[in-house]
């Protein structure tokens, strides 16, 4: 739980404890039901036809995430055409649950800009 929530700049008391207790929460929760084998293999792997989206695309990182989840974030902005990439400051994976507001508000002007 500490490096998806704290990252890997952070302290756990530098983390708000309400969001380090809902993460727990629905950590263990997962862990307690577990999901069954998948039986669906692809046919190529997901990364090789990034280039296949054709739908707007937003990509949201935290700055404090780990290192490899913001070169997939990276990875995921270049490989699909058009896609917005947005990075929150001072959140870990867990940024929605950590910033709801600049994450609701990055998310909702993204929709707005639909047609």
């Amino acid at each position: 739980m500490q490096l998806w929530t704290d990252g890997v700049q952070r302290t756990p008391d530098q983390v708000d404890p309400e969001v380090r207790e809902r993460v727990r929460q629905m950590t263990t929760a997962l862990y307690t039901r577990g999901d069954p084998p998948s039986s669906t293999q692809l046919k190529r792997p997901a990364a090789s036809r990034l280039g296949e989206i054709q739908v707007p695309t937003l990509v949201i990182v935290g700055d404090q995430d780990l290192p490899v989840i913001r070169e997939i974030a990276d990875a995921l902005a270049a490989g699909i055409h058009g896609a917005r990439q947005a990075v929150i400051p001072g959140t870990a994976h867990h940024l929605n649950l950590e910033q709801p507001e600049p994450f609701n508000r990055i998310v909702l002007d993204f929709l707005a800009e639909q047609p």
